[in-house]
């Protein structure tokens, strides 16, 4: 009512009014411009413009955050937030306006609800962990704050988990952020296909170095590091249920040409984790699935087969050098004679030892984020150069075991509970999804968590790269699915 009297008071002024709000409007911005450079008063504006965008569309926000954090944007182009010792990038401050709006409706909205989920305990718990092992690490850490807050960061975007439950409102809203994740993962396919193929063009911020395993080199035959891998694993398992199990989410040869891209992106990276992962999790998708969705399987990889065939034959040495170097990696590099010689597989080893002996010293509470849990070694020198002292010291291939020693069971116990609950919960209910564009995402995306989850034995996906985010966002994801599926089947 008061609303509805301002609108009737002020309507016989409209013109004055916008002159006069203009006006005030313009005041501004030149003062702003007499303190600070015209580019940063320029950048303010647009920077209020965006989050009164996200504001009314936050798969936005969601999405421009996997953006930026995969590579796809040069995140070191951007500008910081400097506050003290504390610098906050573009995506910090966007999640951080998430859960500020979350907050913000949740004490001021009446008609807003708070989204509960079973994963919301241990999440927080795990959170808590997280800050908690942080301040032991600046308390005893040797190099410092800021060492510590960048090791913080990452892990903070677990937090996104609670903007996806509490934001996304609407099946359009989830649509456009599963679609937008598929773009994504497309496109960071796509730039490290291009960039593979005439290196002098730099789409995207990647690391590229020659393959090699157990010291033999494969010429030619690069490795391409990018942060949205963890993205396109992700995707490619949703793509290949939606094909599986008629998704519907494109056309069926768009479908395939889409889970086709996506594989290639998965193998340009080299990683054999990913690489096994993906073949157990196909695998088990033939168990899962029905008779009738076998025989797709079957269809879909005889299509593939072919593919692959032809594209080998029509480019000659090229491709055919990638397609040798990636079978023996797979097959000869996995050998216990190789792996035995193998430089990774021995830091791996020996990091598992030196973490063993650290968590029998520190089981509850761990030894705090960022800090050193093992001595020295030789190759620690060619790592962290501003830190020669420091090298990996701090690092590990197993991210169970990371979050341990960091942690101890103040973060191990919510850390496996609530990857353990999405599991549960993704296996028992996504038959139960009447809709035949989300049952693949789910079964997808639960795939590939249980896939990580193993695979994460020998690379530390789920805590290392700052984009995981993506992470929160695909648990999320199929915590709204659970609730909207399950909500109206009752009604």
């Amino acid at each position: 009512m008061l609303s509805q009297g301002i609108r009737q008071l002020i309507r016989p002024y409209d013109l004055t009014f916008q002159l006069v709000v203009a006006g005030g409007v313009g005041l501004l911005l030149g003062a702003a411009s007499l303190w600070f450079s015209p580019l940063w008063v320029l950048g303010g504006v647009l920077g209020v413009l965006c989050l009164t965008g996200i504001a009314y569309r936050p798969e936005l926000g969601l999405l421009t955050i996997v953006l930026i954090t995969g590579g796809l944007i040069d995140f070191e182009r951007l500008p910081l937030l400097t506050m003290g010792p504390i610098s906050l990038h573009i995506t910090d401050i966007i999640l951080l306006y998430l859960l500020a709006l979350v907050l913000t409706k949740a004490l001021v909205v009446p008609t807003f609800k708070v989204v509960r989920t079973p994963l919301d305990v241990p999440l927080i718990w795990f959170c808590f962990a997280i800050l908690l092992s942080a301040i032991l690490g600046i308390a005893q850490s040797p190099v410092g704050t800021n060492y510590v807050l960048r090791r913080l960061r990452p892990l903070a975007y677990y937090l996104g988990f609670f903007a996806v439950t509490n934001l996304i409102r609407e099946r359009r809203q989830l649509s456009v952020l599963i679609n937008g994740l598929f773009v994504i993962a497309v496109l960071a396919s796509l730039a490290m296909l291009i960039q593979v193929l005439d290196p002098s063009i730099q789409l995207v911020r990647t690391t590229v170095v020659q393959v090699g395993t157990a010291g033999q080199e494969y010429a030619g035959v690069v490795r391409t590091y990018i942060q949205a891998e963890r993205l396109i694993y992700v995707m490619l398992l949703a793509s290949v249920c939606s094909l599986v199990l008629g998704g519907r989410w494109l056309p069926s040869v768009l479908e395939f040409t889409r889970a086709g891209i996506l594989g290639i992106g998965l193998l340009l990276s080299f990683q054999r984790n990913y690489w096994l992962s993906m073949i157990s999790m196909l695998a088990l998708t033939v168990v899962l699935v029905s008779w009738t969705e076998r025989s797709r399987i079957l269809r879909w990889a005889i299509v593939g087969v072919v593919a692959v065939a032809l594209l080998v034959s029509l480019q000659g040495g090229g491709l055919d050098r990638y397609v040798v170097a990636a079978r023996d990696r797979l097959i000869w590099g996995m050998r216990p004679e190789t792996l035995a010689q193998d430089s990774s597989t021995q830091m791996r080893v020996m990091e598992t030892r030196y973490a063993i002996q650290s968590i029998a010293q520190h089981p509850l509470l761990g030894i705090g984020l960022g800090n050193l849990y093992r001595p020295f070694t030789a190759d620690d020198k060619y790592h962290v150069l501003k830190h020669p002292g420091i090298g990996l010291r701090w690092y590990m291939h197993n991210a169970h075991l990371w979050v341990w020693v960091m942690m101890g069971l103040m973060g191990f116990i919510p850390f496996i509970w609530l990857y353990s609950s999405f599991l549960v919960r993704g296996f028992t209910r996504w038959r139960k999804i009447a809709d035949p564009k989300l049952r693949p995402v789910v079964l997808g995306f639960t795939l590939a968590i249980l896939g990580q989850a193993i695979s994460n034995v020998v690379a530390p996906n789920f805590v290392q790269s700052w984009i995981l985010i993506v992470f929160a966002i695909i648990m999320g994801i199929n915590e709204l699915i659970f609730r909207w599926e399950v909500s109206e089947a009752r009604q």
